[in-house]
């Protein structure tokens, strides 16, 4: 199956195609389907059964939440080695957030990794 919800949680896609006339979603029942991040943190904000909203992607994605007033926290995957790649969580004010926890280094397969809220 092309598409799992992740289970035990509310699941939004986001797609351009949301915001055009006559859109009708593809996705299972249940899923919400949002043309922005900001209009997908607006419908999740209005449920009573929401309680943390969390952005896992992309790099556009990321960078839309970090812009958004109520983005309070954010967690990040540091790897401690120059990898080349073509994607890369955007540039933000680190001055903007207080660092809460930095894990112990861990690695995976010879690659050194920590996680920093």
């Amino acid at each position: 199956e092309k598409f799992r919800p992740l289970s035990g949680r509310t699941n939004v896609v986001l797609t351009k195609a949301a915001s055009e006339p006559g859109f009708a979603s593809p996705y299972p029942e249940g899923v919400l389907v949002a043309s922005s991040v900001k209009a997908a943190v607006e419908a999740l904000s209005a449920r009573e059964d929401v309680g943390e909203i969390f952005v896992i992607g992309g790099q556009a994605a990321y960078e839309e939440a970090i812009g958004i007033p109520s983005c309070d926290r954010i967690f990040i995957t540091r790897v401690g080695k120059d990898i080349d790649c073509d994607a890369f969580f955007p540039a933000f004010d680190a001055s903007a957030y207080e660092v809460v926890h930095v894990s112990a280094t861990r690695s995976h397969e010879g690659l050194p990794y920590d996680f920093i809220v």
